[in-house]
């Protein structure tokens, strides 16, 4: 299982270039989220990690660091079961979130539910296409 690995995260540079250039991009509903993910099939270690990447274009530190801290609650609530999903198949999972059309001139007061739910519908189409492998 990877109990240890519910905590990773993506921090080493050269799997954000794999991410970033083999990825496949998924939107929410609304396409006010982005994730970029890679897939990587049959490996000898599953593994999930995910990452959170807010671009300092999109608002002040505050608001950067607040949409950070709601965005990995959410994507913390789904982690469990989309992590017994890869180790089952043997799956490695990167997945880089990102706000797309969310930013501070926007929606100045980002609430929870509006960003959890987008999270969760990505998560559910990547959960999809691993089931459909």
């Amino acid at each position: 299982m990877l109990s240890e690995g519910l905590e990773k995260k993506l921090n080493s540079r050269k799997l954000f270039e794999i991410v970033y250039k083999d990825g496949t991009s998924v939107y929410s509903k609304e396409k006010l989220i982005k994730a970029k993910y890679y897939l990587s099939v049959k490996c000898p270690f599953p593994d999930l990690k995910t990452a959170v990447s807010v671009s300092s274009k999109s608002g002040g530190a505050v608001w950067r660091n607040r949409i950070k801290r709601l965005m990995n609650e959410s994507i913390r609530t789904k982690k469990k079961q989309l992590s017994n999903l890869v180790s089952n198949r043997n799956l490695s999972l990167l997945v880089v979130f990102s706000p797309n059309k969310l930013n501070q001139q926007n929606i100045k007061d980002v609430k929870f539910n509006i960003v959890n739910s987008a999270i969760l519908e990505i998560l559910d189409i990547i959960e999809r296409r691993i089931n459909d492998l």
